[in-house]
């Protein structure tokens, strides 16, 4: 046979590779070894070096194997012919394999149909992203097999010779490179391996100038509107090798009960940068269930309604995720912080995952990928780490107190409140005091009267700068005519877990400009994130300077001046009683002239 036209073959064979994409999950023919063994008596002049490079899926349980579909025959020491490796494979004309006779054997292969010989390829020493094989003449189909989240194309190798008592000479198609494109003659076969990322992250907080895009930890207040944006996939190309039961590409999201309200607006689905539509009449696209929990049990809904769902699946129809191989898929939506939300350091997750097949005879090997965010919410006076701030919720039992109201000391019987773990000397009830989002005290942002343990309590509050007055004083009590600043400051993880935050706290008086620092609480902790994305604050630890926030009873008002004025302003009463007295007389005595006149 002359070596042109196993060329043909070759490039017909590389050609169908462009329309097949095949990866196996432990899927073997029937017989694979480590070493190629030699199957005629002239082979060993037939053997050559075949290479794979890019395979770089890390996967403990990863091989490439190169199986033989077709290989030679001989005759008096010389190579007469080319037939197939088993009665089983099924190629009308060797000189030129169809697209479908290849999916076909691609298929065979992994469902052991046929009993064909493969090799294992070994890793290169110095680069474990290329694999090696020494093989005798023939056609491979190379499949990368245990891949854990790479969808690999087949590759199409071929071991060339002019003649049987020479080794070949040509290089042609004994090295495929599984991230490029290669050319023989006009024919292009496509080798390109593929996975899909996913990358869930926080787009925007209502109220935040300052909030970075694309952050998987961030700060918001109860009521703020939340953007969410997954991205980073991409559907992998796929061939006919995956049938429509075995061929899936899913999205899953869901937010934590308690911690949102739920998705606001139809999520937009974009495929390749532009706005997809679901499935509808013949144009099939992909179809969106909604579910109220995080659980995606019980009967889906296939109808929006706002503020009502926790969770949505998207899930692609077969069809369109083959004709759309390589193309990046995203996905945005809405949701609002709830009333419940966790307070401090309890974190309100919400989490997304991406299912997609990467074996075409096992849909359930199907590759799942997880990405979380996490939203945090802040209390001054407050559980340092609650789901909420109903005691039946609380994680940690200390309550903060960094601000207290309280009188001062030896007015009246010294006392002291303690409320899990925060303690308040002479706390003072039914201080009333409003909490400002401006520096001009114009833009009331809550109020709260305090009760007999004395601390001042806000909840539900996003980071950043906030402006205190006591705007109505306890009965008998002056009014504290101060100004007060507090600024909260979280610190994140990469991974967008809060790492510690501290609660700064100033104040200044009617004509002055500046504010004087009075203290900083800072809380740190460690955390701990279990698999599923939950976190776990441990070694809590807090350094505090509290704030006190007095008021003086009126009864207890200190006269001024020293003793001498005291004197002074009795004998100046007395001599005005005695003067009064005297005007009484006076006018008592005119009165009875004038009644004996």
């Amino acid at each position: 046979m002359k070596k042109n036209k196993l060329l043909k073959i070759i490039a017909i064979a590389m050609a169908a590779a462009s329309i097949t994409a095949v990866t196996g999950l432990g899927a073997s023919a029937h017989t694979v070894a480590n070493t190629w063994t030699v199957t005629s008596e002239t082979a060993e002049l037939t053997t050559k070096q075949i290479t794979v490079k890019n395979v770089k899926d890390k996967s403990s349980s990863l091989r490439v194997v190169a199986y033989q579909i077709i290989k030679g025959s001989y005759k008096d020491g010389k190579l007469t012919n080319y037939v197939v490796c088993d009665d089983g494979i099924k190629i009308a004309d060797l000189k030129e394999p169809t697209a479908s006779e290849i999916t076909a054997i691609a298929n065979q292969i992994q469902g052991e149909e046929v009993d064909l010989t493969g090799v294992i390829m070994n890793a290169n020493a110095s680069d474990t992203t290329t694999f090696e094989a020494t093989v005798e003449a023939g056609l491979y189909v190379v499949l990368v097999e245990g891949s854990d989240e790479v969808v690999y194309n087949p590759a199409i190798i071929a071991v060339n010779i002019g003649d049987a008592n020479t080794p070949g000479t040509s290089s042609v198609g004994n090295s495929v490179d599984m991230e490029s494109f290669f050319t023989i003659g006009s024919t292009t076969a496509y080798l390109k391996a593929s996975s899909s990322g996913l990358n869930k992250t926080i787009q925007k907080v209502d109220g935040s100038d300052d909030e970075p895009e694309k952050s998987h930890g961030a700060t918001a207040a109860v009521g703020d509107t939340v953007q969410f944006k997954l991205d980073e996939m991409l559907i992998p190309y796929y061939s006919d090798d995956y049938l429509t039961s075995s061929l899936k590409y899913e999205i899953k999201d869901y937010l934590e009960t308690g911690a949102f309200t739920g998705v606001k607006a139809v999520p937009t689905v974009k495929v390749a940068g532009t706005a997809v539509d679901p499935t509808s009449g013949n144009d099939k696209t992909y179809t969106i269930e909604y579910y109220e929990d995080g659980s995606f049990s019980g009967t889906p809904s296939t109808t929006f309604e706002a503020g009502k769902y926790l969770a949505y699946k998207v899930v692609f129809d077969p069809d369109y995720i083959k004709a759309n191989g390589g193309k990046s898929v995203e996905v945005t939506y809405q949701s609002t912080i709830a009333e419940t939300a966790g307070m401090n350091l309890s974190e309100n997750k919400n989490t997304a995952t991406l299912t997609y097949s990467n074996d075409p005879t096992n849909a359930s090997s199907a590759k799942t990928k997880e990405t979380n965010t996490y939203h945090y919410t802040f209390a001054i006076g407050g559980y340092i780490d609650a789901e909420n701030q109903d005691t039946d919720h609380k994680i940690n039992e200390k309550i903060t107190n960094e601000i207290n109201k309280v009188t001062k000391s030896g007015e009246w019987e010294d006392s002291e409140k303690t409320i899990k773990g925060s303690v308040t000397k002479n706390p003072l009830a039914g201080a009333t005091f409003t909490l400002y989002s401006d520096a001009g005290f114009k833009k009331v942002k809550d109020t709260y009267t305090t009760i007999d343990d004395g601390i001042v309590r806000f909840e539900g509050l996003d980071a950043g700068t906030y402006y205190l007055k006591e705007t109505n004083a306890p009965e008998n009590y002056t009014l504290n005519e101060n100004d007060y600043k507090i600024v909260i400051t979280p610190t994140f993880n990469d991974d967008g877990v809060m790492a510690s935050y501290s609660i700064a706290i100033s104040y200044k008086k009617g004509t002055e400009t500046e504010y004087t620092p009075v203290s900083t609480i800072e809380y740190t902790a460690t955390a701990v994130v279990a698999d599923n994305g939950d976190v776990n604050y441990t070694d809590i630890a807090t350094t505090s300077s509290l704030a006190e926030i007095v008021n003086t009873n009126l009864a207890s008002l200190p006269a001024t001046g020293g003793v001498g004025t005291i004197v002074m302003v009795v004998l100046g009463a007395a001599g005005m009683a005695f003067f009064l007295t005297m005007i009484f007389v006076i006018n008592r005595k005119k009165g009875k002239k004038n009644e004996e006149k």
